[in-house]
């Protein structure tokens, strides 16, 4: 009799706790656009190879962890994933503009590669929630750490006249990672289908990013004596702010 009231206890016991826990995880993946701003966006070449990111608007991926403690507070940790190209056209003519200015070269035109910038953040914070069971506005405040790669340049400039004619000028840039404090305030709508339910966030997140060994080099091979207009390792500060405007689904258990 003691054990089966024991047993009938214990049964109990779990159940009530697996009633008190359930519908407290909300987990979802987002996806979206990441828009670049401040260093991040700004397009700028100098002699001492300073230089903005030259960031376009990319690809941004959200996926959000929640823990309600209860239906208007919560904890929450998020990672965001942000690609954004490098704008060519913008490089480009930044290019142009550094030569034009530096060597006897008047008119060329450029080919190659340029590469992608890559940054990621792993978050946690707070999340407040207003509205009924079903539509909720939230808003939510993180810290942690961003993390950001570099993008590789291989672009070859070919002059169109003047003392260099025919000789090609390479501009070389490796990649190179960095690692730094981040901050993210944010929000969105979530509606919900019982156990599913969809979201749209809005998020603007900042780290400051500093790359100490990245490679550049702008050169002419073509001549006996390579000559280096630029050619050294350089550090770069990007203030990378990042707004991600994302939708996407998720499962509460």
């Amino acid at each position: 009799m003691t054990k089966k009231l024991l047993l009938t206890l214990l049964i109990s016991a779990i159940t009530f706790a697996a009633t008190g826990q359930s519908q407290k995880n909300w987990m979802s993946v987002s996806v979206g656009a990441a828009v670049p701003f401040n260093d991040f966006k700004d397009n700028l070449l100098t002699d001492t190879v300073l230089y903005g990111g030259f960031a376009q608007t990319g690809l941004a991926l959200n996926l959000t962890y929640t823990y309600q403690l209860v239906r208007s507070f919560g904890i929450t940790a998020i990672f965001m994933g942000n690609s954004n190209k490098t704008d060519v056209n913008a490089m480009e003519k930044e290019l142009q503009r550094y030569i034009k200015e530096n060597s006897e070269i008047s008119d060329f035109t450029c080919s190659g590669t340029i590469g992608n910038w890559k940054t990621g953040m792993l978050l946690v914070g707070t999340n407040i929630n207003f509205g009924e069971r079903e539509f909720q506005v939230e808003i939510r405040g993180l810290l942690g750490v961003g993390v950001g790669f570099s993008p590789k340049h291989n672009y070859t400039i070919t002059p169109d006249q003047g003392v260099l004619t025919k000789q090609n000028i390479i501009f070389k840039q490796q990649s190179d990672n960095a690692l730094a404090f981040a901050w993210n305030i944010g929000g969105g709508f979530k509606y919900r289908f019982d156990r599913i339910f969809v979201r749209l966030n809005v998020d603007y997140s900042a780290t400051n990013l500093e790359y100490k060994n990245i490679n550049i080099q702008l050169s002419n091979p073509s001549e006996d004596n390579v000559r280096d207009y630029i050619n050294r390792k350089s550090k770069m500060n990007v203030q990378t702010d990042i707004m991600q405007i994302t939708g996407g689904v998720g499962y509460i258990f």
